[in-house]
């Protein structure tokens, strides 16, 4: 949140790449939407319904598609990051 909070009031391009609902609840708390200067990026397959949903109210949204030949790395650390989010009892954005 701190480096987020250090960027919202600049007049710089800036991204976000996060599923953490905690990060996108205080992000909606702060800046109104449609905002020139921020993207919201996802990871293809994970907050599909987010995605859209953020989309439709005016946010840019990017989603990372992963490519090439070693795709398993993508899906590894994919399925390393929701494997630590249920160790906490967190859930990624829907």
């Amino acid at each position: 949140e701190a480096l987020a909070q250090s960027q919202i009031y600049r007049d710089r391009p800036f991204c976000i790449g996060t599923h953490d609902p905690d990060i996108i609840r205080w992000l909606n708390e702060r800046v109104e939407a449609p905002n020139p200067h921020f993207e919201l990026d996802f990871l293809m397959g994970l907050a599909d319904v987010t995605k859209v949903e953020l989309a439709t109210r005016g946010w840019k949204v990017g989603e990372y598609v992963p490519y090439g030949k070693n795709d398993a790395g993508y899906s590894l650390r994919r399925e390393s990051y929701l494997g630590r989010m249920k160790v906490m009892g967190r859930a990624p954005l829907p």
